[in-house]
């Protein structure tokens, strides 16, 4: 199967984070919604939602443009490293929040909880994941640069 100029690679110092910071906002939002010191959740899914329709729809249309401008693009180098990431985090974040507005959260019911918890997770994800992303276009980008 040919690679298409993608090398793979071994998790990243920033994945590794971002993976580590969702963990724990997952669980810190998850204890703390479920004590109901969280009484505002429908207002965080709400904006997590919109925001990874918009992550999402962001990502489909630079990955189609990338790829049309192969080559020495910073964009397509990164988005080899963190789209899958990016995805993962955005795809969750709309799942999870989507079932979370379904359902309705209303604190100490369990399923509302492991939803939050879920939202969380995958949104500090989805953000760490764009802030990897960015620092790599701006790495590569910077780095080209220097002769």
């Amino acid at each position: 199967m040919e690679n298409c100029g993608c090398k793979k690679s071994n998790l990243t110092a920033c994945e590794f984070i971002g993976v580590i910071l969702s963990l724990v906002a997952g669980v810190a939002v998850g204890i703390l919604f479920a004590f109901g010191f969280i009484p505002i959740a429908l207002n965080f899914i709400t904006i997590a939602l919109v925001f990874s329709v918009v992550t999402i729809g962001i990502l489909i249309f630079s990955l189609f443009t990338a790829n049309v401008v192969k080559g020495n693009n910073a964009f397509y180098k990164c988005a080899c490293k963190y789209a899958k990431l990016l995805l993962a985090g955005s795809i969750g974040t709309f799942l999870s929040t989507t079932i979370s507005a379904i359902i309705g959260v209303t604190v100490f019911t369990i399923p509302a909880t492991i939803f939050v918890a879920l939202a969380a997770f995958f949104f500090v994800m989805m953000i760490t994941a764009l802030i990897c992303l960015i620092s790599c276009i701006i790495d590569k980008t910077c780095n080209s640069c220097d002769e």
